[in-house]
């Protein structure tokens, strides 16, 4: 599990983190999960690869990959068929874009909120309970 999920060890307040989801339509959603498989099959090419970093079935990945695709007018992943040196998927330059804006928006989300969340974790109980 990545250290910024795991849970605080009694007494530690961890740091906070600003999660962003869009929701584009009843059912099109970009969020955390989809643009980290993203992230993923541009570091490993391949869709199995970036979903086993993120501890997800071969399944689950190829359905989210598929997807995304149909969230967008043109492709954010290609597939590449086997052969002799395998298969593999990497992004399309559109891919990379989304990815961009994305993370975009997230900086820009958090930095508009930092004085508001340090402010919300000052005010939380100091023993690390719920």
């Amino acid at each position: 599990m990545p250290k910024s999920l795991r849970p605080a060890r009694s007494g530690e307040v961890s740091k906070p983190e600003l999660f962003i989801r869009l929701k584009f339509s009843e059912g099109s959603f970009l969020g955390p999960g989809k643009v980290e498989l993203l992230e993923g099959i541009e570091k490993y090419g391949s869709i199995v690869a970036a979903g086993k970093a993120m501890g997800m079935s071969y399944k689950r990945a190829w359905y989210l990959a598929d997807e995304i695709n149909e969230m967008f007018e043109q492709p954010v992943v290609v597939k590449k068929h086997g052969g002799k040196a395998g298969g593999g998927a990497e992004l399309t330059d559109h891919g990379r874009e989304i990815v961009a804006h994305y993370r975009s928006v997230q900086k820009l989300s958090a930095e508009a909120a930092a004085t508001h969340i340090r402010k919300i974790r000052k005010a939380l109980r100091k023993d690390g309970t719920a």
